[in-house]
């Protein structure tokens, strides 16, 4: 064995090792031991008749040349390196591959597009590529069905005034097809690369190492099927200045950089470096400092729901998606998990938290079933810079990182749903578990439909305009269920304003108000239900401007702390009724108020002691006496603890009270 054979038997034990975990659910044969050294593997080449076709068959440092092709052809062999000359435009050239070697190349220059047909082969070359396509021309390369291959190149290339960009380089388009197996080690630098277009069609292609890219075009990437394992010391997919598009096949990367990234950031309005996924299942596994599964230095598209993408990413700062653009997911499941966190760039002077997705544009939800979890400290679930729309969908987010502090000033908390600009819900599930803060608007939230379930949060709906049309909302949180503020004040009218026209609300907060405006509240319709804490230094909501009702119910219990809390305001046109109650309503313990026919208004269960009630609702009526009940039993449906008429039954009286004017306030 001679020097460059004893090097690479040395350092490709490992690598076979290697192989074996990613190949043996992909291929239809297997290296069956990885201790052989590198001219032992079995290929499984099959008989195969193709016209016009130049045969390759390797054997050490003597391949057979076999050609049927009549004139334009010129094929030479220097120490087992085959090169190709093609001058033939006007017959298409099918060159067909197989056999071994341990010191081979192959590489091709042609005038016109080509074929490369590879029929069960291993190439290793110490010195440069494998495969070395010198040609700007197409070649398609079929992957022959049962077939193994592999190629193998060195961690140091011969110097060469020609490009040699890895293992298996193209100056042009490649297209991958066929129904074989192909794996690659690349220890010099990309495993697959291409200065054009890269299109995967089919087979099983497994890079078992690569010491850059696993596959690196320069254009653009599309995959319509076949199954890829790539493991890589930088990106699994890069495109320079071009697109990835995937809408078929499977593919899977180990990454430790981003997972797939298109990578331009010049000024040529005419190269649009996007994601889209209209199919196929992916998954990425990045880790590393900023890591992203997905980097798109344009918008992103998710739009098949037969697409399945599963993100898994670690490392500080590090992100699921990120865009530089739009974000629009239509249809498809989403996974992403993410455990990095926050750190603080002294360089930029600012903290940068992991997240989710990080989109740069207009965040757009349409439908498909979404789940985003970030255990990191000071982690996000999704951070948009502009608008967020949600029309549909089943989405869960999950943030359970503690604050990151950087310094007395500098620090962050884990969010769920953050946005500088307008966060718009019109449809669809959400269910958010948050540390911190549950959906945080810069600008305003909007909720016209759809259901909004917040199971643990800080603060829940937090934005200086929140306006509730329609849907189903429900917050728990430690301190505001809802939040509203434009300035960190808090004890002055800032200007901010929750509107409530419909919907369902039922909000508990069991350490702040569940109600909080630092401006005003307006309500014309829907149910709200308040559900407040025990402190006794709290309230169960709060405003400081106005809370003007017009419509719909309001219904609120809180604590011991009645000289201090607030009913509706004077410009409300619907009457409003504000029992106090020296001795508390237990957590559990019905309160009603009963007309005198026996019928309930309503029945209100507190989850925790109240002494206090505030109740509005246009069923209430100015002039007549209603006779206030604890205890009993109500036999109508439960929102929330509120059961809006119904039938009663049982329970003590508390006394009577006596509807007049806007606000009536009794103690009892």
């Amino acid at each position: 064995m001679n020097n460059k054979h004893l090097k690479l038997a040395v350092k490709l034990f490992s690598a076979l090792l290697l192989s074996l975990s990613f190949v043996a659910c992909n291929t239809t044969e297997d290296v069956t031991d990885a201790t052989v050294n590198v001219a032992d593997i079995e290929t499984y080449t099959k008989d195969t008749t193709i016209a016009n076709a130049v045969l390759i068959d390797y054997d050490g440092t003597t391949p057979t040349i076999t050609s049927n092709v009549a004139s334009g052809v010129d094929v030479s062999v220097t120490n087992g390196d085959v090169v190709v000359k093609s001058t033939n435009n006007s017959t298409p050239i099918s060159y067909v591959i197989s056999g071994q070697s341990t010191n081979a190349s192959l590489k091709i220059y042609s005038d016109a597009a080509f074929n490369l047909v590879l029929n069960g082969t291993s190439l290793v070359n110490s010195d440069g590529p494998a495969i070395n396509i010198q040609s700007s021309k197409k070649a398609t390369v079929t992957l022959v069905g049962g077939t193994m291959n592999r190629l193998i190149d060195g961690a140091n290339y011969t110097t060469s005034t020609e490009d040699q960009k890895g293992t298996f380089f193209s100056e042009g388009q490649l297209d991958i097809t066929g129904a074989g197996s192909i794996l690659i080690y690349a220890s010099y630098k990309h495993a697959i690369v291409s200065d054009g277009n890269i299109n995967i069609q089919g087979g099983t292609i497994s890079v078992t190492q690569a010491a850059s890219d696993a596959i690196h075009a320069y254009s653009n990437f599309q995959m319509t099927g076949g199954n890829l394992t790539l493991v890589s010391t930088e990106s699994g997919v890069e495109v320079e200045a071009g697109y990835v598009n995937i809408s078929g096949g499977a593919m899977g990367i180990t990454a430790s950089s981003d997972g797939i990234t298109t990578s331009y950031a010049g000024t040529d309005t005419s190269i649009l470096p996007y994601v889209q996924i209209s199919g196929g299942t992916l998954t990425v596994n990045a880790s590393g400092e900023k890591v992203k599964a997905i980097n798109s230095n344009s918008y992103l598209n998710m739009n098949s729901s037969t697409a399945t993408v599963a993100l898994y990413t670690s490392g500080n700062g590090c992100k699921g998606i990120k865009t530089s653009g739009d974000l629009t997911l239509t249809a498809g499941k989403l996974t992403i998990l993410t455990g990095g966190a926050s750190y603080y760039n002294t360089t930029d002077k600012a903290t940068v938290s992991s997240s989710g997705i990080s989109c740069g544009g207009n965040l757009a939800i349409q439908d498909g079933t979404i789940s985003i979890s970030n255990t990191g400290v000071g982690g996000k679930g999704i951070i948009v810079d502009g608008a967020s729309t949600v029309a549909g969908g089943t989405i869960t987010l999950t943030t359970s990182g503690s604050i990151y502090t950087y310094s007395t000033t500098e620090t962050t908390d884990a969010k769920a749903f953050v946005g500088t600009g307008s966060i718009a819900i019109n449809g669809g599930y959400l269910t958010i578990s948050s540390s911190n803060d549950a959906i945080k608007s810069a600008a305003s939230i909007m909720i016209n439909g759809g259901s909004v379930d917040i199971t643990t949060s800080v603060d829940g709906l937090s934005a200086p305009k929140v306006t509730i049309n329609a849907g189903y909302i429900s917050v728990i949180s430690t301190d505001d269920c809802i939040y509203t503020s434009t300035t960190t004040d808090g004890t002055s009218n800032d200007g901010s304003l929750l509107t409530i026209t419909g919907g369902t609300v039922i909000v508990s907060s069991s350490g702040g108000e569940c109600i909080d405006s630092n401006g005003s509240i307006a309500q014309s319709g829907g149910t709200v239900v308040v559900q407040g804490t025990t402190l006794s230094t709290t309230v169960a909501f709060d405003y400081n401007g106005t809370f003007n009702i017009t419509g719909g119910v309001f219904i609120a219990g809180g604590p011991n702390n009645t000289s201090v809390a607030k009913a509706t305001s004077a410009g409300s046109t619907q009457p409003t009724v504000f029992l106090k109650f020296t001795v508390g309503y237990a957590g559990g313990n019905p309160f009603s108020l009963i007309d005198a026919g026996g019928n309930p208004l309503f029945t209100f269960i507190p989850t925790r002691a109240a002494y206090y009630f505030v109740y509005s609702s246009p069923t209430l009526k100015n002039g007549t006496t209603y006779n206030v009940f604890s205890g009993g039993e109500n036999g109508g449906t439960n929102i929330g603890g509120y059961y809006n008429g119904g039938t009663f039954s049982g329970g003590i009286s508390r006394g009577t009270v006596t509807i007049s004017g806007q606000l009536t306030t009794a103690s009892l």
